[in-house]
C-alpha cells in the first residue's frame, strides 16, 4: 500500500492532521494500533470532551523549549477549534470558567462527527497495525508493523501520543520511532497526576474534600500556587489544584530535589483573622475541649490529625488551657500545613505526559522535522503539554492542523 501522507496515531491530533492534510486532494491514511480510532477522545473531560478554553495564555502551555507552541496556536486558535466543529455540525457551549464542551456533553458526539468527516474526505483507516519501525529509503517511508506488514508513504505525521493513559494506546512507542529516526527525547514524566505524600495520618484524612490553596516548594522555595478543590486520599492528595501543580513535582522529584506542598484549609481568611476567630470561640466556649472548638471550622476527620501534627499532646483538654504557642502552631497548620511529596502516581493515572520529542529539532511553523525531511509531528508525542481545562486537546487540534496543512501543501 502506498499513500501520499500517512498519519500514525488515530487520536485527536492524528485525526485533525489527517483531515487538514487531505484538503489538497492528497491520498491520506491513518494507521492506528487499537481496534478503533479515537479512544482518548472518549475519556477527555470525564467523558464530556472539554474541547478547548475561551481563555488562552502562554502560561497554560509548557515545554522545555519555551515559546515553541506559540506559532502553532496562532495558526489554529481556540476560536478556530470552535468554528471547525461548527462547520462539521457540532454546536459547542462555553461554561462560566471558560471551558468549551459539545452542547451534548458527550465525547462520543465529537468522535462521531470526526469519523463522519474522515469518511467524507475519503481518508482510509488501518486499525490493529502496531508500528514497530519506520525506515526512509530514498524518498519513501516504509512503515512496518510487528508482523512485518509494510505501508509505504511519501510523508509521515507521527501523532501516536505520549505515555499517559496507556490503556488508550498511548504507550510511549512513538518515542522509540522518533529516536530511530534521529530525534532526541526530553524524558517523559506523568503530569496532571495525583501526588503521593509522606505522612502518617493519611488513612484518617482519606476522603476529605474542600476548596483550598496548594503551594508547591522545591528545596524550600515556592515554585507555584493553585486554588481549587483538594482531596485527601489514602496515598496523598488529588483534585484540580493539586493536578495543576503536579508537573512541577514530577519533574523536580526526577531531579532528586526536595519537594513539598503547603495546603491552606481556609483560604477565605488570613492568619490574623483565623487567630481572632479562634480567640473569640475560646473566650465564648472556654470549657469545651479543643477538639470541639474546631467542629464549626473544618472537617471533623481533619481535627484530631491536624491538632496532633501541630504538637498538641492532649487534644481533649479545655480550650481555655490552650497556650499561645499551641494557638500559633494550629493557625499555621490551618493556613500552611506542609507535607513532604514522595512521588506521583503512574502514567496509568496521569492525564498527560510532560516531555517528549525535543522540539528544538522541529520547525515550529510547520512541525516538520529538521532532521528527516517529510516527517512531521503532532500532539502529545512532542515536548508540549497544557494545563487542565481543554488546553491539551487544543494543542492536539492546533498541532494536528498545522502538521497536516504543512504536509498537504508540498
Amino acid at each position: 500500500m502506498y499513500h501520499d501522507i500517512t498519519v500514525i496515531g488515530g487520536g485527536p491530533a492524528g485525526i485533525m492532521a489527517a483531515l487538514s492534510s487531505s484538503f489538497n486532494n492528497k491520498d491520506v491514511c491513518i494507521i492506528e494500533g487499537n481496534e478503533r480510532i479515537g479512544k482518548k477522545i472518549l475519556i477527555t473531560g470525564d467523558g464530556k470532551c472539554n474541547l478547548t478554553n475561551r481563555v488562552m495564555r502562554d502560561e497554560n502551555f509548557h515545554s522545555s523549549n519555551k515559546g515553541f507552541f506559540k506559532s502553532v496556536l496562532r495558526q489554529f486558535s481556540n476560536k478556530d477549534t470552535i468554528k471547525f466543529f461548527d462547520k462539521l455540525g457540532l454546536i459547542t457551549t462555553i461554561l462560566d470558567d471558560g471551558r468549551v464542551y459539545p452542547i451534548s456533553f458527550q465525547a462520543s458526539s465529537v468522535l462521531d462527527i470526526l469519523r463522519f468527516a474522515l469518511d467524507e474526505n475519503h481518508i482510509s483507516i488501518i486499525t490493529n497495525f502496531r508500528v514497530s519501525d519506520i525506515k526512509k529509503i530514498k524518498n519513501v517511508f516504509e512503515i512496518i508493523d510487528s508482523l512485518g506488514n509494510i505501508v509505504e508513504s511519501k510523508k509521515v505525521i507521527l501523532a501516536c501520543g505520549g505515555k499517559a493513559a496507556p490503556f488508550t494506546g498511548s504507550d510511549g512507542s512513538g518515542y522509540d520511532l522518533a529516536i530511530n529516526l534521529g530525534h532526541k527525547i526530553i524524558n517523559p514524566m506523568p503530569s496532571l497526576v495525583q501526588l503521593k505524600l509522606n505522612f502518617q495520618g493519611l488513612r484518617g484524612l482519606a476522603g476529605v474534600r474542600f476548596e483550598g490553596d496548594a503551594e508547591i516548594y522545591v528545596d524550600g522555595y515556592s515554585e507555584g500556587k493553585a486554588h481549587g478543590e483538594i482531596l485527601f486520599t489514602n496515598y496523598g492528595v488529588s483534585g484540580p489544584a493539586i493536578l495543576k501543580l503536579s508537573r512541577i513535582a514530577s519533574i523536580e522529584l526526577q531531579r532528586k530535589r526536595r519537594v513539598s506542598v503547603k495546603i491552606n484549609l481556609l483560604p477565605k481568611f488570613n492568619s490574623a483573622q483565623i487567630k481572632e476567630i479562634l480567640k473569640k470561640y475560646i473566650d465564648q466556649h472556654f470549657n469545651r475541649s479543643i477538639w470541639n472548638i474546631f467542629i464549626g471550622l473544618i472537617n471533623k476527620k481533619v481535627i484530631p490529625i491536624l491538632l496532633k501534627d501541630a504538637g498538641l499532646e492532649n487534644i481533649h483538654k479545655s480550650a481555655g488551657k490552650m497556650t499561645q504557642s499551641e494557638l500559633r502552631s494550629i493557625v499555621q497548620h490551618l493556613t500552611e500545613w506542609q507535607f513532604e511529596i514522595s512521588g506521583t502516581l503512574s502514567f496509568k493515572d496521569a492525564q498527560v505526559t510532560a516531555g517528549g520529542v525535543d522540539t528544538r529539532d522541529v520547525d515550529p511553523s510547520t512541525l516538520e522535522s529538521r532532521i528527516v525531511k517529510c516527517l512531521y509531528f503532532a500532539g502529545e508525542v512532542l515536548d508540549v503539554d497544557g494545563d487542565s481545562g481543554g488546553y491539551n486537546l487544543q494543542w492536539a487540534m492546533s498541532s494536528g492542523w498545522v502538521s497536516g496543512i504543512s504536509a498537504g501543501k508540498k
